[in-house]
């Protein structure tokens, strides 16, 4: 699959037109202040205005964050993060003792979501084509050494663990950026890069018996019931930890639990995911 073009925009600025509307709802905004009442609330409106502004030129911003070398994206998330707390500060201390307005928390928690989920920026997603047959997850010795030098450099990773069953359409992995770990063969010739969107998490559903029913595709962010199979490895940079059991144990355990069920017989449903900024 050919990757995006790389912006030529200026780092860690919005695009044009998003700029541009930026400016635009800054003008709106600030024609509509004349005609705010001379009282209190009039007053802390008028004041609000600048940290609105900010918030949304983070949110904005943020948006572009691939466009910035990956070396520099860990620093520019940390001045975004100060940005919005410094903005949600100034809007909680606007309108102390008042209700705030909903459009002013609104966003506050945009800006702020923003922040946390620049973390995965330039994301890319690698599933097993929906018209496949299951297959087992290999072993993934590339992995570990893209691991190795992620540490260095800020990246984020995460795979099923060696062993698992994978259902057509099912993701299997996700990094940041676009060069991700090489692939085995097996995964090589079955699945697809997909650039941009978000993490997501692949939950097994078990019935009492402790039995394969299916899996659910899921955003990170959600907790549907289930046993999640996608293993968060490394984490701007931050090793999390490595798959619980080896191979070889984990797939013998995932026999046991089709319990001869034929794996094309197990259905894979996935939510939609929630792209608000």
């Amino acid at each position: 699959m050919s990757e995006p073009t790389p912006s030529t925009s200026e780092p860690g600025l919005p695009e044009a037109a998003a700029w541009t509307m930026l400016l635009a709802e800054g003008l709106e905004l600030a024609k509509a202040s004349v005609a705010l009442p001379r009282d209190p609330e009039g007053d802390a409106w008028r004041a609000s205005i600048a940290p609105l502004l900010e918030c949304e030129a983070v949110r904005h911003a943020l948006e572009r964050l691939a466009a910035i070398a990956p070396e520099e994206r860990a620093l520019a998330r940390d001045l975004a993060a100060v940005s919005v707390r410094r903005a949600a500060g100034e809007l909680d201390r606007i309108w102390r003792g008042r209700e705030m307005p909903e459009e002013l928390l609104a966003a506050a928690e945009a800006a702020d979501r923003a922040v946390a989920r620049s973390v995965y920026s330039d994301l890319r997603l690698l599933r097993l084509g929906r018209d496949r047959s299951s297959i087992w997850m290999p072993d993934w010795p590339e992995a570990d050494r893209w691991l190795a030098a992620a540490t260095e450099r800020g990246g984020t990773f995460a795979a099923m663990a060696p062993g698992t069953l994978i259902l057509p359409g099912s993701p299997v992995a996700w990094w940041t950026g676009p060069s991700g770990p090489a692939l085995p063969e097996e995964l090589a010739g079955s699945c697809e890069i997909e650039a941009g969107g978000r993490p997501l998490q692949v939950y097994r559903k078990l019935d009492d018996a402790g039995r394969f029913t299916g899996d659910l595709v899921a955003d990170l962010e959600a907790l549907p019931p289930g046993m999640p199979l996608v293993v968060p490895r490394i984490l701007d940079g931050e090793r999390l930890g490595d798959p619980p059991y080896q191979s070889e144990r984990w797939r013998s355990m995932q026999e046991a639990a089709l319990a001869g069920r034929d794996p094309a017989a197990l259905p894979l449903r996935e939510e939609p995911v929630d792209t608000r900024a």
